[in-house]
């Protein structure tokens, strides 16, 4: 009787289970049905997605396909012959019905994400209008009305602009798969005529001249950096394909970047680096920070470890706290450095100063380089073993591209986001791509972490090409950046440009590095300095992204060898952890020494948003949405938390409000995304071995205290650029002879002079400076100015500090409103010209 009893309870307890699961089914699918079935929303949510299927990239097919397919007389016929007979089919018939064609810009253009949520934008329209539910019938109605017709012009602007956009990559990536797929060519005839005519028409922003190259400051004829001197038929991608050569690392600075490029070039020295160098910039680069580069890079071993190039309280300090001593670092070899200087200004007169701007520059760097295999580095990048080694890792050597991932936020983007990428790129669908023997995209890209839905997939600090293999992706990759909208408002920067211009190309001959970006330095060992004091977890707090490649090596870090790059002591002491610290020299040491790098923690993966076709149904997305909002709140979500002990963290990234909000608390194990009540520890814990830290730590001293150099030779002209004028035209280089001195100038285009005001945390960033033991270093070499009473001279002339005198510069700004620079340029100017 009690075995029939047991077995009558157990299916009675398997019944229950089920009507829970049943019942908890239907609760989040019911969420989702109220979503779509609510009256007030049903019209627009209808809408949107017949839109979104209608908008689909796989229904994009190229404005001209139809009469192609009509002049060559189907597509299996025009397949089936010759390579170079399909091309100039093609670029024939572009000719005859596109004769003016060329990349266009579409500076005046608009494309609006809002489109595809038809109710939130007409919503915001009838706000602007100001007319609520007690205006009278006929004034709602034609703001409804008025409302209606903007939506359906902004709906055809973006419509037209997304089409006019694909058909430019189309073709882009049609010329470059008839002359830069590696597969030879034979260029001649009328082939060859529209080969030079098109890589003009293909990159019409560029003057078909080599840039100026620089070396020890005098100029070298051009044959020193590539094997011809002239370009040939006016076709500059010609050129450059043809005479890249070689390994070599690449960066793009300004004057700025002075003190970073300097820093990295001595770690380069101390890792033995013997790959050459070249430094790219746009007329934009001081001749004493060519000088201070030029000295790093040569001098003599026992030089470049004296008093001129090296703080020594602070190399001494660094080196003590390692356990390490400076006969570690003398046996190092310290090779001399070979440094070329490529000014690209007079190939780039077309453009305006906002065109490829602030990180987008790289993107000029990566092409106007004379490397076959170039590593395009940040400036305040740092390698942790010799660039030769990463030459030779297998991602690199089997794709010719190997990238790295970035920090997995939980930063969501849209699906009018990936779906315009998408468009962008080849796919079965596309007929006359197919015919032509373009390889449609797979899951290889269309599967990666941004097009499944979130906005951070590749971290840009390092990026590896090999350019003659991948040089069609150069083509596709310079108009994303120039384009601005919508590219500018999808991604941060550059980072996502590389993988997707080669997509683009139709090239997915690329590699990502296995893990993504870990959190790098010390584990918080206090459970009391933990956010999460009752968890399993580990926390490691850091604003420094890491790269772990898959044995476990770090390869490199970002954001230089400070604890904190924004030196945000005196904000960062009252803050949590800092303000729990016993001992308060703690932080001072922390803030005042390099990083101390012992592990790095990858958090868990994030779930698929979005599958890989791109479906316009977004009930996943919806759902997830919804699982979100039930979950509980992490630390960054709750004002006046530092320490949460209810809870495990609910993301694997924490953004702390320390450092200038740069840094992040990342965690192993996290609560379950795709199962409430579970924790997830699919994360890492990596910690480095005793050979391994001590590299680490050499590197950060020897990072750490590298100075410019302040007793330069007096002979210093004072260049620096007059920003572009309001039509766009060629820019002008100018020089200020005579009117500020190179002492009083740092930056000559987004720090011109010294005595600008940010508008934005200046006092305490300043009191910072003054408190840290560098004040003295900064103010040495004009980094920081020695205040006497509240005025400060400048070649003879006073500007006094106060509120009336004091110009706000918004650098952010610069992009979008040149003229803003412009006229606090002039006003400058004026104000130094009536004191003279």
């Amino acid at each position: 009787m009690w075995c029939k009893l047991r077995k009558k309870l157990l299916l009675l307890l398997i019944l229950l289970a089920v009507i829970i699961l049943f019942v908890s089914q239907t609760f989040s699918y019911s969420n989702v049905q109220k979503l779509r079935l609510n009256p007030m929303h049903l019209e627009f949510t209808e809408h949107d997605t017949k839109l979104r299927t209608l908008l689909h990239f796989s229904n994009y097919k190229f404005s001209l396909a139809d009469a192609f397919e009509d002049e060559v007389g189907g597509w299996d016929a025009f397949a089936a012959k010759p390579k170079p007979d399909r091309c100039l089919s093609f670029f024939n018939f572009v000719d005859a019905k596109w004769p003016e064609w060329e990349v266009e810009l579409f500076r005046s253009r608009q494309f609006d994400k809002s489109i595809v949520k038809k109710d939130s934008m007409i919503k915001s329209l009838l706000k602007k209008s100001k007319s609520g539910a007690d205006s009278p019938p006929e004034t709602i109605e034609k703001n409804k009305d008025r409302a209606n017709k903007t939506y359906d012009r902004k709906l055809k602007e973006t419509i037209s602009l997304e089409q006019d956009m694909a058909d430019t990559m189309t073709i882009i990536r049609l010329f470059g798969h008839c002359f830069f797929d590696g597969d030879s060519l034979p260029v001649e005839g009328k082939l060859k005529e529209i080969y030079n005519r098109y890589s003009a028409k293909v990159v019409p922003f560029f003057n078909a001249e080599i840039p100026e190259v620089f070396a020890n400051d005098s100029e070298l004829e051009i044959q020193d950096a590539f094997d011809m001197g002239l370009v040939q038929d006016n076709n500059l991608l010609d050129f450059y394909y043809k005479n890249m050569k070689g390994t070599g690392i690449v960066l793009s600075m300004a004057t700025r970047h002075s003190r970073d490029v300097i820093r990295l070039i001595h770690v380069l020295r101390a890792l033995g680096n013997t790959l050459p160098i070249e430094i790219l910039y746009r007329s934009d680069l001081l001749r004493d920070s060519k000088k201070a580069i030029l000295l790093a890079a040569s001098l003599q071993k026992t030089t470049f470890l004296g008093d001129k190039m090296t703080d020594h309280k602070i190399f001494k300090k660094a080196l003590d706290r390692a356990g390490a001593s400076a006969s570690d670092v003398s046996d190092l070899d310290f090779p001399k450095q070979k440094v070329t200087f490529i000014d690209m200004q007079r190939t780039l007169t077309k453009l305006t100063r906002s065109d490829f701007s602030d990180y987008d520059n790289k993107l000029l760097a990566l092409f106007f380089n004379s490397f076959e295999n170039a590593f395009l580095f940040d400036v305040d990048a740092v390698p942790l073993l010799p660039v030769e080694q990463l030459r030779n890792l297998k991602e690199f050597s089997d794709t010719g591209a190997y990238f790295f991932r970035d920090r997995n936020l939980m930063d969501k983007n849209d699906w009018i986001e990936t779906n315009f990428f998408a468009k962008l790129m080849p796919h079965e669908s596309d007929k006359i791509d197919m015919a032509m023997g373009i390889k449609p995209v797979t899951t290889h890209t269309l599967g990666n972490s941004y097009m499944k839905g979130w906005r951070h997939c590749q971290e840009a600090g390092l990026v590896m090409v090999n350019r003659r293999r991948h040089f069609r992706a150069l083509l596709t990759l310079l108009p994303l950046s120039l384009w601005g909208e919508p590219i500018g408002s999808l991604i941060w920067g550059d980072k996502e440009m590389y993988w997707l211009s080669m997509s683009v190309a139709g090239d997915e001959n690329y590699t990502f590095n296995k893990y993504g970006a870990s959190s790098v330095g010390e584990l918080t060992a206090e459970t009391s300095l933990k956010h999460y004091n009752n968890t399993k977890s580990f926390e490691l707090c850091s604003s420094h992204p890491g790269h772990v490649a898959e044995n476990g090596q770090l390869l490199w870090i970002n954001s230089g060898f400070s604890y904190c790059k924004k030196n945000g002591y005196s904000r960062d002491k009252s803050k949590f952890p800092f303000s729990a610290f016993q001992d308060k020299d703690e932080m001072k040491n922390l803030y005042e020494n390099p990083l101390r790098i012992r592990h790095a923690i990858l958090p868990p993966e994030l779930p698929t948003l979005r599958d890989p076709n791109g479906s316009p149904d977004l009930s996943r997305e919806l759902l997830h949405t919804l699982a979100d909002k039930k979950r509980k709140k992490d630390v960054d979500e709750m004002p006046g938390v530092d320490q949460i002990d209810t809870h495990d963290p609910q993301k694997g990234w924490i953004k702390s409000q320390t450092c200038a909000n740069y840094q992040y608390c990342a965690y192993n194990a996290i609560q379950a995304l795709d199962a409430p009540g579970q924790l997830d520890e699919s994360g890492h814990v990596f910690q480095f071995d005793a050979e391994s830290i001590k590299r680490y730590d050499i590197l950060g001293a020897i990072w750490s205290s590298s100075l410019i150099i302040s007793d330069l030779p007096e002979e210093t002209p004072n260049e620096t650029l007059i920003p572009d004028s309001d039509n766009g035209s060629d820019r002008d280089v100018e020089y200020l002879s005579s009117l500020v001195s190179a002492a009083d100038l740092f930056s000559p285009l987004d720090e011109i002079f010294k005595f600008w005001k940010w508008e934005k945390n200046t006092d305490s960033e300043r009191e910072d400076l003054k408190s840290s033991e560098h004040s003295e270093e900064l103010i040495a070499t004009g980094l920081l100015k020695e205040e006497k009473g509240k005025s400060e001279k400048i070649e003879g002339g006073t500007v006094r500090s106060d509120p009336e005198s004091e110009i706000h510069y918004d650098p952010s700004e610069v992009r979008h409103r040149p003229e803003k620079l412009r006229n606090a340029v002039n006003d400058v100017l004026a104000r130094i010209q009536a004191n003279q």
